[in-house]
């Protein structure tokens, strides 16, 4: 890091060892291993006034050597006389010092001293002169691409006029998203209620329908074959017919060579629908387990809405998670491209071109094993931090939210405080205090699994030329392995920072508590998981299909003006869907911090039945009574 300049980065350096912009010191090499240090050849200059880079071969760009220039060059330059007229009278030198450009015409030997003719007019760019023939290339190529393109450019002009309505309704959709929050509560039986009729619906009409076609297929097969030759009834006949017998019986048209064969056997049909049938019972008999604690999953909807509308700060969370993740991936770009000019000077020598015998020493900065170690741990150091910051998020707000809970909607009050507080307040004071700890174990283990994949995924992105494919598909095979590995993790990660928010629990007996816990209420945890996630889903879609349809009347008048005016809407639905998302994680998390400190209370209550007896007649009538009680 100490030789990391981050002046390099901004304005560049040439090829020997100078930084544009700043006066430099001189660099000192070996001529070999055991030689005296001697100063490196046109190293040391004051390039103060000099800021721009510039290439003296034009034709080889990226191989090419560069040297700092006063301004880059206005006017195409055929000869090397206006290189002298130049650095005379306008004080630029277009070589590597003064003393070379103002000889240029009187030495035979220019190579690596001053530029290649023809020099191009060239325009800066991030303080690099670019040829702006080069730039007029790409420009062209831009208009063919783009500008001549009437279907990109009709797409671009769309969302450039709709951009005043996109952002007023995404406004509307945040709006929007907030009030159902709070009025989720109230629709939530008929959604979970319609959720089941739906699935349930759609496991016995894919079973029937394919019963059905296996039936109209044997059907065909038994009258076909009454027409044939009494000879040839013995075996079994195939219908003869060039559509697909499945999607003849169930659709009309033929889908023969988009599944690449002409027909399909009854046996073969007889065992799709064995197994549609199964996969129907199954989720039937899902359901029927499940359909019980329906009514307990309202009322942990109910309860997440009256936590959420006495904490509503609660809901911009996420979005200060996203900003200091932004900023902790701007610090770690700064960092490594720091990085990248912090290795050694090393010296090579660059050839003209086809002539190979011309060639001049030139300096390059390699990076060390050091720095690519740094390179690592940073990349380590982001994935480690931005977990953390996402185990800080749930922490906080699983803090407050149980706190909420065993202040005002317990009945035992276990982790009640006996005296008023805030659980906004109250939660990041314990967070901050006590589980940074936690927090940064938890965050460490995902990584322990997370930073393998991504080595293992980078390997095998390097092996495309590797013919072996069985070491493909093992590090295949890992990847999938540490992906499930992650995912069961995080999951538990996510309890367990929920147990750790009520119980002040390290993380070790926490995790073994929410383990417990869930293991004790699979069956709600999986009806959580699943009907839960579709309730909310369903409330993401409906904020999106909302907000389009407000966008499609707020447009009316813009409408005739627009080329596709479908594609605004398509934007406006995925914008109002990220904010129902955002929104709406927050009430996840409110769900399943509930759903925990339900079940530690169930635990109190079922090892004190005298207390469980005194709270069933003190809190009969309230919510969370009912809630306890439907987890019996």
């Amino acid at each position: 890091m100490e030789t990391g300049d981050p002046y390099r980065v901004i304005f560049g350096s040439d090829s020997f060892g100078n930084t544009c912009g700043r006066n430099n010191g001189p660099i000192w090499i070996r001529s070999n291993k055991t030689g005296s240090k001697k100063k490196f050849k046109f190293s040391g200059q004051n390039m103060t006034e000099r800021k721009f880079m510039f290439p003296l071969n034009v034709s080889r760009i990226f191989d090419t050597i560069w040297v700092c220039i006063r301004q880059c060059p206005k006017k195409s330059i055929l000869n090397y006389e206006d290189v002298r007229i130049l650095a005379e009278e306008g004080h630029n030198s277009l070589c590597v010092d003064y003393d070379s450009a103002l000889n240029v015409t009187k030495q035979t030997v220019r190579f690596g001293i001053c530029p290649q003719l023809p020099i191009l007019k060239s325009v800066d760019i991030m303080n690099r002169c670019i040829p702006e023939n080069l730039l007029d290339f790409g420009k062209e190529l831009f208009k063919k691409v783009v500008i001549h393109m009437d279907l990109i450019r009709g797409y671009l002009h769309d969302i450039i006029d709709a951009s005043p309505y996109l952002l007023q309704m995404c406004l509307v959709a945040l709006v929007l998203s907030l009030v159902l929050v709070f009025l989720l509560r109230f629709f939530a039986a008929m959604i979970i209620s319609f959720i089941y009729l739906a699935v349930v619906m759609l496991a016995i009409g894919f079973s029937a329908c394919v019963w059905y076609a296996f039936w109209r297929v044997c059907l065909k097969t038994e009258t076909d074959g009454r027409n044939i030759t009494s000879s040839e009834m013995v075996r079994t006949e195939k219908i003869p017919s060039s559509r697909h017998p499945v999607t003849a019986a169930v659709l009309d048209f033929d889908f023969d060579e988009l599944l690449g064969y002409n027909n399909i056997t009854t046996i073969t049909l007889l065992a799709i629908s064995i197994a549609a049938t199964a996969v129907s019972v199954f989720v039937i008999s899902f359901v029927w387990c499940v359909f019980p604690r329906s009514k307990k999953m309202v009322r942990l909807f109910k309860g997440a809405s009256l936590a959420l509308s006495a904490m509503p700060s609660l809901l911009l969370q996420p979005l200060l998670s996203a900003f200091l993740i932004l900023i902790l991936a701007i610090y770690t770009i700064s960092v490594v491209l720091v990085l990248f000019t912090a290795g050694d000077m090393v010296s090579r020598r660059v050839s003209n071109g086809g002539n190979k015998e011309e060639t001049i020493l030139v300096i390059e900065t390699n990076m060390t094993r050091t720095t690519k170690l740094m390179v690592f741990y940073q990349f380590l150091g982001f994935v480690w931090v931005s977990e953390f910051l996402m185990a800080c998020q749930r922490l906080f707000i699983a803090g407050a939210v149980s706190m909420y809970y065993f202040d005002v909607l317990s009945m035992s009050r276990r982790f009640a405080s006996t005296e008023p507080r805030s659980p906004v307040r109250s939660s990041l004071f314990n967070l901050l205090r006590y589980h940074l700890g936690s927090a940064a174990l938890g965050a460490f283990i995902i990584v322990l699994v997370r930073v393998p994949r991504y080595v293992i995924i980078w390997s095998l992105s390097r092996m495309r030329s590797v013919e072996n494919v069985i070491i493909k598909k093992i590090l295949s095979v890992f990847i999938c392995i540490l992906s499930c590995i992650e995912n069961c993790l995080q999951y538990i990660n996510y309890n367990v920072f929920t147990v750790i928010s009520y119980s002040g629990f390290s993380f070790c007996p926490a995790a073994k508590m929410a383990v417990n816990h869930l293991l004790d209420n699979a069956v709600d945890v999986a009806a959580l998981n699943s009907v839960g996630d579709m309730v909310l889903f369903l409330t993401k879609c409906l904020v999106a299909f909302a907000t389009t349809f407000c966008t499609f009347l707020r447009m009316e008048e813009l409408w005739p003006s627009l080329s596709h005016p479908w594609f605004p809407l398509l934007i406006m639905f995925l914008c109002s869907y990220q904010i129902a998302n955002c929104l709406l994680s927050v009430y996840e998390m409110a769900i399943d911090t509930i759903m925990l400190c339900c079940a530690e209370e169930l635990v109190l209550l079922r090892d004190n039945p005298e207390m469980a007896q005194q709270f069933r007649v003190s809190f009969s009538k309230g919510l969370l009574y009912e809630v306890l009680l439907s987890f019996n």
